[in-house]
């Protein structure tokens, strides 16, 4: 979550020279499958189910490869890892659970 918040506002600094084109964002040692990621997030939430579709069967297709050295060749770096992604986005949505924020 970082590094996205980081990419953003280093394309606002570099508006001129990034406006109009169109980047890929994620760190290049974490292009994994969903399976991968889905026992990423297990690994912090031991309780997290994995559900697999029959082969040809799942409703998200999406399964590719992408490349992010047009972002690189601006001179953006990643800093934080995967693993540090999905403890943010727990962290996040465990916040949300709080009393304190139920009135949004």
């Amino acid at each position: 979550m970082r590094d996205a918040a980081r990419a953003f506002m280093w394309a606002m600094v570099h508006w001129d020279s990034m406006n109009g084109q169109i980047y890929n964002l994620g760190h290049p040692d974490y292009n994994i499958s969903k399976d991968e990621l889905a026992k990423l997030v297990q690994k912090q939430v031991p309780d997290f189910n994995i559900f697999y579709a029959e082969i040809g069967q799942d409703p998200d297709k999406r399964n590719y490869v992408v490349s992010t050295d047009k972002i690189r060749k601006t001179g953006f770096e990643f800093k934080y890892g995967l693993e540090d992604g999905v403890k943010e986005l727990l962290e996040g949505y465990n916040a949300f659970k709080d009393f304190r924020f139920k009135n949004y």
